[in-house]
């Protein structure tokens, strides 16, 4: 008489990648059930990992809404003992997140771009005003695209009356025309009842 054995398969619950980061964690002593978790990728357990290493507070970020790449922007702001609050936000693209913290570095005022609503360009065209110690509150503003931001800084670096162009109606090519009109000393004068478009 033949005897039948259920065969159970055996289930690998994490990838390679994430058991060597499990690995590596219990190999250092660190907690790893912190991270030793289906819902992170492999690059999220190294972040969380490198930053219970570096001991820091990796709980922060040990959140599987960010990126792996999120993390590492998180994780080095706070090596750095930078105040990540303004940028660890899951609403944040890593670009956005590395302008402010890149800001914080500086000792910028990040509070004027700190916000999701503004692109990537948007935050590096208010940024660069703020490196350059100027009032950037004319152009901080979301209804102005980035390019309209950067012809309203140059004038105001050249000290212009901005005023005269400093519009979200008006497009960026004619900002940049007016702005190099006045800087040559032309006197730009703005019909109300003009197209602009």
């Amino acid at each position: 008489m033949d005897e039948t054995h259920d065969i159970i398969p055996v289930i690998h619950l994490y990838d390679t990648c994430q058991e060597r980061e499990i690995q590596l964690g219990r190999e250092a002593g660190l907690d790893v059930d912190v991270y030793a978790r289906l819902e992170y990728a492999a690059g999220q357990m190294h972040e969380i990992r490198l930053g219970l290493l570096a001991g820091i507070d990796a709980t922060i970020y040990a959140d599987p809404c960010y990126t792996a790449q999120q993390m590492e922007i998180i994780r080095t702001g706070l090596t750095m003992r930078l105040d990540v609050t303004w940028y660890a936000d899951p609403d944040l693209d890593p670009d956005q997140m590395e302008v402010i913290r890149q800001g914080l570095e500086w000792g910028l005022d990040v509070s004027r771009y700190a916000d999701p609503a503004y692109d990537i360009d948007q935050m590096d065209e208010i940024r660069q005003g703020l490196i350059e110690g100027l009032d950037v509150s004319p152009y901080a503003r979301q209804d102005y695209g980035w390019h309209q931001m950067a012809e309203i800084r140059k004038g105001i670096e050249t000290g212009l009356d901005i005023s005269v162009y400093a519009d979200p109606d008006i497009p960026a090519g004619l900002m940049a025309a007016i702005r190099e009109c006045r800087e040559n000393g032309y006197r730009v004068i703005r019909d109300p009842d003009a197209d602009m478009t």
